[in-house]
């Protein structure tokens, strides 16, 4: 696949990581108790590699023109979101945990997990780290 680069398709990857899929995730819990970071957090972390995976055979097997860049554009959008992901994943995991314990309990509605649920799980991540 790295000897088959094609700007459009590693833009329309990298778009998809990001805009594609985060506005959607933004627009959707307006109106929720959902914290902005925490919105960020589910819009990052949101499925794509799987449904990526899916439509793309779907496509495959109509055998449309043009079902190598789109093929292209999916591999280089799972590829990227599971390097992506594999490296962010612990540090903002990490994170979110930390910022769970510090928040008071009258917040806990607003964060990803309870309290008590980051204070347990801020220790295992730092030496996972």
């Amino acid at each position: 696949m790295i000897d088959r680069v094609s700007w459009p398709a590693l833009l329309y990857a990298v778009l998809s990581l990001t805009l594609v899929r985060m506005v959607p995730v933004l627009l959707c819990l307006i109106g929720t108790r959902t914290s902005t970071a925490d919105r960020l957090f589910i819009g990052w972390f949101g499925s794509r590699g799987l449904a990526t995976i899916v439509f793309a055979v779907l496509v495959l097997d109509e055998k449309l023109p043009g079902n190598d860049t789109i093929m292209l554009a999916a591999g280089w959008t799972v590829l990227l979101s599971v390097l992506a992901h594999g490296v962010t994943g612990n540090p903002l995991v990490k994170r979110m945990a930390e910022r769970s314990a510090e928040l008071g309990p009258e917040t806990d509605d607003h964060a990803i997990g309870s309290k008590a649920q980051g204070q347990a799980l801020a220790p295992r991540l730092q030496t996972q780290i």
